[in-house]
C-alpha cells in the first residue's frame, strides 16, 4: 500500500535537493563567520580591481586630453578624490556584502534544517513500517 504522506514527503525532499538544495548544503557547510568573511573579502578584492581599472581609464583620458593643463593642484585633487571615493565605496560595499551574505547563510541554514527535519520524519515513517511488518533494523 502506498503511503500518501511518504510520497509527498519524498517528492518535497527530492525537489529541494534538485533545485536549491545543492547550493544550500554548500553554504551551510561553512561556519557563518567563515562564509561571510570569505565572500566579503572576495567581493572587496573584485571591487578594488574594478575601481583601479576605472581610475586608470580616467587617468588615461585626462592625460590624453589635456597635457598642458595638468598641474600639481589638479593631480592632488584627483588623488584625494580617488582615495576618498575608494574608502567610501569600500565601506558601503563591505557593509552591503556583509548583510547580503549573512542573510544568504541564514536562509540556507534554515532551509537545510527544514530538509533535515523532513529526512528525520521520513526515517520515522520507515521505522514504523518496519515495526508493523515485523522487520528489525540493526541500528
Amino acid at each position: 500500500m502506498i503511503d500518501k504522506r511518504k510520497v509527498q514527503l519524498l517528492t518535497k525532499l527530492s525537489m529541494y535537493e534538485k533545485n536549491e538544495g545543492k547550493e544550500d548544503i554548500k553554504v551551510s557547510d561553512y561556519y557563518r563567520k567563515d562564509y561571510i568573511s570569505y565572500n566579503v573579502i572576495a567581493q572587496l578584492l573584485w571591487m578594488t580591481l574594478a575601481y583601479i581599472m576605472i581610475w586608470a581609464l580616467v587617468a588615461l583620458i585626462i592625460l590624453q586630453g589635456s597635457k598642458e593643463n595638468l598641474d600639481l593642484t589638479l593631480m592632488i585633487i584627483l588623488g584625494l578624490l580617488a582615495v576618498g571615493g575608494y574608502i567610501i565605496l569600500l565601506l558601503v560595499y563591505g557593509i552591503g556584502s556583509y548583510r547580503f551574505y549573512s542573510k544568504k547563510h541564514a536562509r540556507a541554514r534554515h532551509r537545510v534544517k527544514k530538509y533535515n527535519n523532513g529526512l528525520i520524519r521520513l526515517l520515522r515513517i520507515y521505522e514504523r513500517e518496519n515495526k508493523r511488518n515485523g522487520k528489525h533494523t540493526g541500528n
